[in-house]
């Protein structure tokens, strides 16, 4: 019963437009009000009554309701790789956070990012860009120790991602490869034609991971950086669907067949999918 409600769930909520969804158990089924609770739902207060013809007789019906919230809380994204692991941040990543995007080497080339980083700021951040189902978040980038090293994003009209590491990890592929799973994923999940990026002109080695991943140059501007005194020259790129570049083309060692997880499917259909590789997988999956 339970994989059944969760995969019934699963597909019910990967899509953005989803409802609240109301349930109900009798009182007296804890059994059935544990399940509801592990699956996110919550109590609402209201019972109700109604003819049960297996009891033939008139039960009470404890109402809860599931958010899209609350499901997405319980039911987090993970993209994993052969070196690193993306879930969604928690407030426990301050403190790290504030040592990563709060220097004077990287903040500068974010936007919102000042240095130093106030610790309310970091949280406020955090939560903003929270996992909700839908385009408007963050996820942290770890090590398979759990040590976070960085994080990307995806927002915003017309969708636009961003990036950044530690100093410790720079030179060494990571962010290549983080992107490639993520803009993989990003791209089927939330069925997208294209993703821009850009970067300032100070950051060259972020714009070669941009061209590495097949974004094209769309255009220069003067930017904006909470952590730089004026406005800067950047470089705007954009990455259509079709011009996603094969992970095997991307020199990371990985020989990644992506006619088992083709872009254009619906990924939203699945709970979990491997994309296997010569030195490991690629994994994506929604813990149930």
């Amino acid at each position: 019963m339970a994989e059944a409600a969760h995969a019934v769930l699963t597909a019910y909520f990967n899509h953005s437009d989803a409802a609240p969804m109301w349930w109900g158990y009798i009182t007296g089924n804890t059994r059935s009000a544990a399940l509801l609770h592990r699956m996110g739902f919550s109590t609402t207060g209201v019972v109700t009554q109604h003819h049960s013809r297996a009891l033939h007789a008139v039960v009470n019906i404890r109402q809860m309701i599931l958010s899209p919230e609350q499901r997405h809380a319980v039911n987090p994204v993970e993209i994993t790789t052969p070196r690193v692991r993306l879930r969604p941040l928690r407030p426990a990543d301050m403190p790290d956070l504030v040592r990563i995007a709060g220097n004077d080497q990287v903040a500068p080339m974010m936007g919102s990012v000042t240095s130093p980083w106030p610790v309310a700021d970091v949280l406020r951040w955090i939560e903003t860009r929270r996992w909700r189902g839908h385009i408007g978040f963050c996820l942290g980038i770890y090590l398979p120790d759990g040590a976070l090293i960085g994080a990307v994003a995806l927002g915003g009209t017309p969708v636009n991602t961003a990036y950044f590491l530690t100093q410790s990890q720079w030179g060494r592929g990571l962010m290549t490869e983080t992107m490639a799973a993520f803009l993989h994923w990003a791209f089927a999940w939330f069925d997208l034609a294209e993703v821009t990026a850009g970067y300032f002109d100070d950051n060259p080695m972020s714009g070669r991971v941009l061209r590495k991943l097949g974004f094209v140059k769309t255009g220069s501007a003067m930017q904006a950086s909470a952590a730089r005194s004026a406005k800067a020259p950047a470089t705007t790129y954009r990455l259509l669907r079709v011009d996603l570049m094969p992970i095997g083309d991307l020199r990371l060692g990985l020989a990644l067949d992506l006619s088992v997880w083709p872009v254009a499917i619906d990924a939203r259909q699945y709970a979990a999918k491997s994309l296997a590789t010569s030195r490991g997988s690629i994994l994506v999956t929604c813990r149930l």
